[in-house]
């Protein structure tokens, strides 16, 4: 994967157009999806021109989907409000099974209600097979901050 600092004061769409370029000047395969933190894509989305108008977001990412995820931390870097956003072609990133699914039932637990319970455990890897088809912005500060 290849690290890249947020370009601006808040995140936007400089910073997509900055991973896109890393990608294809490392040869890989064009950016399919950007992930992350919920406040990023909502300050992407709500980012406004000089008139209040809503921006568009450039041609060159009308293909790239935008998502979110909790799973993305916001609470990074100095003063503790930093994120990150992921922005690559994750066709070229597996999850790799260690050893077999496990699913037991917890009936004990809820027998005064009932009801049954499951415990589930799963050893998983994640492969990428293409590193450089990864970016990583890294200081992610969103105006919905």
């Amino acid at each position: 994967m290849t690290k890249i600092e947020q370009i601006g004061a808040t995140f936007g769409y400089a910073d997509m157009l900055a991973a896109y370029r890393t990608q294809l000047e490392h040869k890989a395969l064009a950016p399919t999806a950007a992930i992350m933190a919920p406040r990023a894509l909502t300050g992407l989305a709500g980012m406004v021109d000089m008139t209040g108008q809503l921006l568009n977001a450039p041609r060159l990412l009308s293909s790239v989907r935008q998502l979110s995820t909790n799973g993305v931390p916001t609470n990074l870097g100095t003063g503790t409000n930093k994120s990150l956003v992921f922005v690559g072609n994750f066709s070229t990133v597996q999850y790799v099974m260690r050893e077999r699914l496990n699913i037991g039932v917890l009936r004990e637990a809820y027998a005064k209600t009932g009801e049954i319970g499951f415990l589930c455990h799963a050893r998983v890897d994640v492969v990428a097979y293409y590193p450089q088809a990864i970016t990583v912005i890294e200081g992610v500060a969103s105006a919905a901050a």
